[in-house]
């Protein structure tokens, strides 16, 4: 409700996009969300808007601008699995796509 909340909510609101591909101009179209790209405030955003995804995680979580990355100590699958069902689950309530052809699965053990 003060200042710097108006502010962000007036950069974030009413936005609309185009294309241009040579000469050809699209129709504006409505922006609903993410945050501007090249902004300087557009990372500092999205760690804030993602920032409690780690809270909710059994597994260690590192959070590095549009990067989280996950590991653990376990034998136990299923704890990995949880997790990542449950960022899915939050990825979709937030409207975040990931990008599944970023993501892997490095296992260290015997097995």
């Amino acid at each position: 409700s003060g200042s710097l909340h108006k502010w962000i909510t007036a950069l974030l609101s009413n936005r609309q996009q185009i294309v241009k591909i040579g000469s050809a101009i699209s129709n504006p179209a409505p922006v609903n969300s993410s945050v501007p790209q090249g902004s300087i405030l557009g990372p500092t955003l999205f760690i804030l808007y993602i920032n409690d995804l780690c809270n909710h995680l059994i597994s260690n979580c590192i959070l590095f601008v549009d990067d989280v990355k996950l590991f653990n100590t376990t034998n136990n699958a299923t704890v990995l699995q949880s997790d990542l069902d449950y960022v899915s689950e939050w990825s979709n309530i937030w409207q975040l796509q990931i990008s599944t052809n970023k993501c892997s699965v490095l296992h260290i053990g015997k097995k």
